[in-house]
């Protein structure tokens, strides 16, 4: 198969991605974006815009592209190399930049594929780069065998339900990593109840009223008011409160 790898100058990602074909013996052909490469970059963005995002700061690179696909950021790249289509649910692309790498879901994917998502994971830290993931709750187990091999410096948990063991599982261990932050995004279907029920849980299992915890509202609900939600909240969690951007689980 014919591979070509789409980059930037000093791109710390592309480097990785382009080691770790190296390393499996897979051949490809650089194109640097912003010199020799650069027409033929545009050629190809125009032709593939839907399966090529431009976020708020532009394209994110690398983009690695063959006749079976698109693949874009260091998650997806690397997932696809090093596992194929195993490791689907469990990557897509990030909004972190520098040596900050996220797009890293727990709870997307198939458990039976957590070896090669915590395989993943340590080729991303050994590389230098620091972890955020995110998960809902589901599949705990996952997210203890992260953090026994303490892969991740940031960890985002959806508590999107109260009742779940599963959730309250992941909250007891959200809670031991680094850094962790708490957030339920609030769609028309969650009540301000299910909210306060939600804070009642987090306030119960860190033992703390004062646990940051945040409410942001479904992007796809277009006239979002949560001050009935929050009000619920911080009879649970003082310092619960709105976020300002909206985001979508």
């Amino acid at each position: 198969m014919s591979y070509t790898i789409y980059t930037l100058p000093g791109c710390t990602r592309c480097k990785i991605l382009k080691q770790c074909m190296c390393e499996q013996g897979l051949a490809y052909t650089e194109k640097d974006t912003q010199a020799e490469g650069k027409e033929e970059f545009q050629k190809f963005y125009g032709q593939n815009r839907k399966s090529i995002i431009r976020g708020s700061v532009g394209i994110e690179f690398p983009i690695l592209a063959s006749s079976e696909g698109i693949w874009q950021g260091l998650p997806k790249t690397l997932a696809h190399v090093l596992f194929d289509k195993k490791l689907d649910g469990f990557v897509s692309l990030g909004t972190l930049h520098k040596e900050w790498v996220d797009g890293l879901h727990i709870s997307g994917g198939n458990p039976a594929y957590a070896d090669e998502f915590l395989q993943l994971l340590h080729y991303i830290k050994n590389n230098n780069m620091q972890l955020q993931i995110d998960t809902d709750g589901r599949h705990p187990e996952i997210l203890h065998r992260v953090l026994s091999n303490n892969l991740a410096s940031v960890l985002i948990l959806n508590a999107q339900e109260a009742d779940s063991p599963d959730i309250r599982k992941s909250l007891e261990l959200a809670v031991k990593f680094p850094v962790y932050k708490i957030r339920t995004v609030v769609s028309p279907e969650i009540t301000p109840a299910e909210v306060g029920a939600i804070a009642r849980m987090i306030g119960e299992i860190t033992g703390n009223m004062k646990t940051p915890y945040l409410l942001f509202a479904d992007a796809k609900d277009e006239t979002p008011n949560l001050l009935t939600h929050r009000s619920a909240a911080r009879k649970h969690l003082v310092l619960a409160d709105i976020a300002t951007e909206t985001v979508t689980v």
